[in-house]
């Protein structure tokens, strides 16, 4: 019998490993794909980092730590258009699949590939340019832009809330925060965006020039129809605001939601919110249920604007009013978290108010959550729509969820890399979007990805899937940006 010592075995495995590597780029051998990327890495400025070589180890990770373990071949890093130009058409030539990652949030790991990943961190330019227009590249964090916006005369655009979450991304899937009832979404803001498309052409694209890639790109955009290297966003003028958080205790919760539901039916625009139902972060605590927001205005303003929810019934049992300058709401709202976490997440539109045994739904899902103590942290989240969001028409771009009057968004955190804590996760959110489904439409948004929704085409995009399907076989009839929740070229 043959047998093999230590140092054998380190060789063989490392051959496997190169072997196994070069099949999922598509190459016969591994001297073939190490004699391709040779070709590509000569191609490009950026640099193009491959597995064993410094900056790879922390370069093929996504924030989302749960995709920790899936491994590109190689990461190329782009510097500009060009380098990305360069990528396309070498793994077009080659036919080899791409992984696109701005931030790397997705919760369903669709920014995460086993062939090469192409990662747009070091795009990260921020102009202010005439007429308040920001030109963005699209490796920029949510943090960045605001920081950078806000030093340059006190502007921003809307978008999310976590600062280490990349624009691009966010943007191209909608990209909703505590600016969307009174500025809209932050694809509204969108006014042009470059793009490589599947040729490996670069194009910048507007409502005037290729409208239909456009207003696909405003909702459906991430990773389906090419690479967007930057996006050219319309920008606002901010600066004061006031922050709000209110508080019930948990026996409540249920009337809380009711509270909460039928006073942003008719809150001004100024005023967006959310309320979170969340269990403690470790065991022996009792869930909490708070309304969070922002107001465009004064303390005063905000403070008439919120009488009917702060003297409502039930009455919050805490209340914090505190006018903050936009710089200051946006670092509150980011609470000092951007360590990487493993991430799980679905959810529901709601287009009308939960009754009771909605509410009652919500609170019990909630509360099998806390029993469990694999399930800490995380919970049921409801952001209101209406306003500018509700004002643009469902077909106006591939964003359809317009007439939402709440998104139910179903949250699992958690840090350990047990196999059975991650098991539990996903099953208590299949629980709760089955649970939720009597209650609210059969949509979900596409920014809080989901492997385990069945029908997401539908569920994401309803009536305007048809045309995003027209759009996608037009710029990439040979499905070359393609990943787990992309659009397709037929039905």
């Amino acid at each position: 019998m043959e047998r093999f010592g230590r140092r054998d075995l380190v060789v063989r495995g490392g051959r496997l490993a190169g072997a196994a590597a070069a099949l999922a780029l598509g190459f016969a051998s591994e001297a073939r794909a190490a004699n391709a990327l040779d070709q590509l890495d000569a191609a490009l400025r950026g640099p193009l980092l491959r597995p064993g070589r410094a900056g790879y180890a922390h370069a093929r990770k996504p924030w989302n730590a749960r995709f920790d373990d899936v491994l590109p071949r190689a990461v190329a890093q782009p510097l500009d258009t060009a380098d990305v130009q360069a990528i396309v058409r070498w793994a077009a030539a080659h036919d080899v699949r791409l992984g696109i990652r701005s931030g790397g949030h997705s919760y369903a790991g669709l920014s995460s590939t086993t062939g090469l990943l192409v990662d747009l961190s070091r795009l990260t330019s921020v102009a202010l340019g005439p007429g308040g227009r920001a030109v963005v590249g699209a490796g920029a964090t949510l943090g960045h832009v605001y920081s950078k916006l806000w030093a340059a005369g006190h502007r921003t655009i809307p978008a999310g809330s976590c600062p280490t979450v990349g624009v691009a991304g966010l943007t191209l899937g909608g990209g909703h925060g505590f600016l969307a009832r009174q500025l809209g979404l932050a694809c509204d803001s969108l006014r042009a965006v470059r793009i490589v498309t599947a040729d490996g052409h670069a194009h910048d694209v507007s409502a005037t020039s290729r409208p239909g890639l456009f207003w696909a790109l405003r909702g459906a955009g991430a990773g389906s129809f090419g690479i967007v290297t930057r996006l050219t966003f319309a920008t606002r003028k901010v600066g004061t605001v006031t922050t709000f958080a209110f508080r019930w205790p948990w026996a409540a919760a249920a009337d809380a939601i009711a509270a909460w539901q039928a006073f942003m039916a008719t809150a001004p625009d100024e005023l967006s919110s959310s309320l979170a139902l969340r269990v403690p972060s470790t065991p022996g605590g009792t869930p909490t249920v708070v309304a969070n927001g922002m107001f465009l205005g004064s303390k005063p303003a905000a403070l008439a604007a919120l009488t009917g929810l702060a003297n409502g019934d039930p009455r919050p049992s805490a209340t914090s009013v505190v006018k903050r300058t936009y710089a200051q709401a946006t670092s509150y709202f980011a609470g000092g978290e951007s360590a990487r976490r493993r991430i799980a997440g679905s959810s529901r539109v709601a287009r009308s108010p939960l009754g009771p045994k909605g509410r009652d739904a919500v609170v019990d899902l909630v509360e099998q959550r806390d029993a469990d103590p694999r399930l800490r942290g995380g919970g049921v989240v409801l952001f209101a729509f209406g306003g500018a969001v509700g004002r643009v028409p469902r077909k106006a771009t591939a964003y359809v969820h317009r007439d939402a009057r709440f998104s139910l968004e179903l949250v699992g955190l958690w840090t350990s890399p047990s196999p059975a804590i991650e098991t539990a996760h996903f099953a208590w959110i299949r629980q709760a979007r089955h649970a939720l489904a009597p209650f609210a439409s059969g949509e979900a948004l596409q920014n809080y990805a989901d492997r385990g929704i069945v029908g997401w085409k539908r569920a994401y995009y309803a009536e305007n899937l048809e045309r995003l399907v027209s759009v996608k076989h037009a710029v990439d009839p040979h499905d070359r940006f393609r990943h787990a929740q992309s659009i397709p070229t037929a039905l």
